[in-house]
């Protein structure tokens, strides 16, 4: 074991995007997560050690989420045969002003760029490899970025590279504006089984002035594109070339994934060539969740940690890496299982479960209770809002009127019940005078006497002729 160790005493396992959540589905209903990673030296160079066997190698590897140890069921190493990966890289060259000062080597900085982007394209495989070359300063940089063509053979890569036009002198740097639009070109481009890479090379800081682009990311943009930088599936190499008075490094580090900050030619064609080897030999782990469905991962913030046990009986190791999701709602899948994931988790030991029968059952007991609230909001609300409308027709006497048939009477003082006086009672009815007519007019007049009981009577007044006086 020391002597294993003491082969490779730094290296290590560093994670080369964040981890994401994968569907699985037809093959598992069980949410599973992606890992893809490096082995690195202590300077983020790749670093070649003996791997198992591809067989074997998911075997070898074990995930720590959140403490519950979990064993993958996939893993392979770079190109593998069971999966036909496609890579697609921007390379973003600045060309501002300042690119034009010239290296030891009597070189420009521009003219050392392009040479190191062709180091770049070695090794580079027609059918599985995409590579636009883009140049970026503050003038129509968004429009340019989006534009990109993406070369599918060496000599059309290379032939991009040779066209790059000058810089000028009155050419600001919109870094950030430069980075942000390629990571939307990239997105519109991802698939499940691509790989992504955004090479970043810059001699300055985020720059950009009234004679620039209307709209360009200023000072404000560096947490947007950070955090942009964060939740995407893109690798996101920066580079800085000069030195650290010239350069915001610490700007540079928050937008990149990992970052370099060299000073001479050697340097930055190294950074270029290794970043590739990076980009073709990378660790894809897939593992199912400890957690049975999606709606059990929400609100969780899980620690992920990976180990991988290498033949020689070294242990490797990452840092620790955490995957969220927001505090509320179930987490939305970031990708899918390519074939070679779906065949293996097909073939994984207990996959036939599928997350076990709650995970069939939830869906049930969420539509019953849907449904129950919903019969609850049509039926119940309602008489609690508008309860005279569910009362129904209470029972009421016949007529709230005084008089309205010939056996009703009327209330007078003291008690003493008496008919209707004439012209309403009903016809045939008790009363004098019989029944009123159309054309009967009605009198209000005081009854003479004037004593106790006395009252205002209605009287009849035959053909709306007026009465006569008492």
């Amino acid at each position: 074991m020391v002597a294993a160790t003491a082969a490779f005493p730094q290296a290590r396992i560093e994670f080369s995007e964040k981890i994401r959540l994968l569907d699985c589905s037809p093959a598992s209903n069980t949410p599973a997560f992606g890992i893809r990673a490096n082995i690195v030296g202590p300077d983020g160079e790749p670093v070649g050690v003996p791997l198992p066997a591809e067989e074997i190698l998911a075997q070898e590897i074990t995930v720590q989420a959140d403490g519950l140890s979990v064993t993958p069921f996939y893993a392979a190493a770079g190109s593998d045969e069971g999966q036909k990966r496609t890579r697609t890289a921007v390379l973003l060259i600045d060309a501002s002003g300042s690119m034009l000062q010239r290296m030891p080597s009597g070189q420009t900085r521009y003219e050392a760029a392009k040479a190191a982007a062709m180091r770049f394209l070695d090794g580079f495989e027609e059918g599985s490899d995409q590579v636009a070359v883009v140049p970026f300063e503050s003038h129509g940089v968004v429009s340019t970025i989006r534009g990109a063509q993406f070369a599918a053979t060496a000599d059309a890569a290379a032939a991009q590279i040779r066209a790059l036009p000058d810089p000028q002198v009155r050419n600001n740097t919109a870094l950030y504006s430069a980075v942000d639009a390629a990571l939307t070109v990239l997105e519109t481009r991802a698939d499940p089984t691509s790989e992504q890479v955004l090479m970043v090379l810059t001699d300055g800081k985020n720059d950009v002035g009234s004679n620039d682009d209307a709209g360009l990311l200023g000072d404000e943009g560096l947490a947007r594109v950070a955090e942009r930088v964060a939740g995407s599936a893109t690798e996101v190499v920066g580079i800085g070339l000069g030195n650290s008075q010239s350069i915001d490094s610490a700007a540079m580090e928050s937008i990149s994934t990992r970052f370099y900050l060299v000073s001479d030619e050697a340097s930055l064609a190294r950074v270029f060539s290794f970043a590739r080897e990076l980009l073709l030999n990378r660790l894809h782990v897939t593992f199912l969740s400890p957690w049975a469905d999606r709606a059990s991962l929400a609100g969780k913030n899980i620690r992920a940690r990976m180990l991988l046990h290498l033949p020689n009986g070294q242990d490797l190791e990452s840092e620790e890496t955490v995957w969220s999701t927001p505090q509320m709602g179930t987490p939305v899948f970031e990708g899918s299982c390519g074939p070679a994931e779906l065949k293996a988790v097909m073939a994984a030991p207990g996959s036939a479960e599928s997350g076990g029968w709650m995970s069939t059952l939830r869906p049930v007991l969420v539509f019953i209770g849907l449904g129950a609230l919903l019969l609850a909001l049509w039926f119940w609300v309602p008489r609690l809002v508008w309860p005279e409308q569910y009362l129904g027709n209470a029972p009421v006497v016949a007529s709230r009127g005084r008089w309205t048939s010939p056996d009703q009477t009327r209330l007078v003082s003291g008690g003493v019940r008496g008919d209707a006086p004439p012209g309403f009672s009903a016809e045939g009815g008790s009363g004098a005078g019989g029944a009123r007519g159309a054309s009967d007019g009605t009198v209000v007049a005081p009854r003479a006497g004037g004593g106790p009981g006395t009252e205002t009577r209605l009287s009849r007044n035959p053909g709306g002729r007026a009465p006569r006086d008492r």
